[in-house]
């Protein structure tokens, strides 16, 4: 079944936090102009389209929220270098590019990702990404495609909040009864990271939904003021 965008926007309206905005874009759209203003190197056209229609979304994302629409470029780890004061997340899948944006006063993370039907990955590659206790508890390929969905929503989302970018091996995913919320665990912290001696014991807390044979994850941070101070009263 087709993914239409007026579904996949309705799944992400239901999931998103309260003073989030949200863009979308198809790849047929992202004209090249869109797509000079930053140089990603030598990309295949497909991933200049892909690039092109992420930040297209995103500009409508932060349209959404009043904000003007200002160019994002990367960061060295190849995520996007958010303006100060904004927080969010790009993701595309099939044709579909979606953004969502918050002011780091109301989220201090997010996270978001989107699997197609096409990109659930075969049980030969399950061990890639999942722990041997994870893939006893998957049921299938798209509950492995919602662990997957899961975890890269999370690593979005950590990589903004401490700076470090992590695996997939990294994280442990759990999914709930219903299928429609997931926790993600961090249980080793990145090799490239020496610095890192203690891991931390919050997990990522996030929402799913199936639409259309896709599986869009999306995972928010509590405002970093808000962060501090629990820290602060913590024994």
């Amino acid at each position: 079944m087709e993914l239409t965008s007026g579904a996949l926007l309705q799944a992400l309206r239901d999931i998103l936090p309260r003073d989030a905005g949200f863009g979308h874009a198809r790849l047929a759209e992202a004209a090249p102009l869109y797509v000079v203003q930053e140089d990603i190197g030598p990309a295949a056209p497909t991933r200049q389209r892909e690039f092109a229609a992420g930040r297209l979304a995103l500009r409508r994302a932060m349209r959404s929220i009043g904000l003007a629409a200002e160019h994002v470029p990367r960061a060295p780890d190849r995520g996007p270098l958010w303006p100060c004061g904004l927080v969010g997340a790009i993701t595309h899948a099939d044709t579909h590019a979606l953004a969502v944006i918050a002011r780091s006063h109301h989220n201090g993370g997010l996270g978001l990702d989107l699997v197609a039907p096409a990109d659930r990955p075969e049980p030969d590659l399950w061990p890639l990404f999942l722990h041997p206790a994870e893939i006893a508890q998957t049921r299938g390929p798209i509950d492995a495609a919602a662990r997957l969905a899961a975890k890269e929503a999370a690593i979005k989302l950590l990589r903004d909040t401490t700076g470090l970018t992590h695996a997939f091996l990294d994280l442990f995913a759990t999914l709930g009864p219903d299928g429609t919320t997931f926790t993600v665990q961090i249980v080793s912290a990145p090799q490239s990271d020496a610095r890192t001696t203690a891991l931390p014991t919050a997990a990522v807390q996030g929402h799913l939904r199936h639409v259309s044979g896709h599986v869009l994850a999306l995972c928010a941070a509590a405002p970093r003021a808000q962060n501090r101070s629990d820290r602060s009263a913590a024994p």
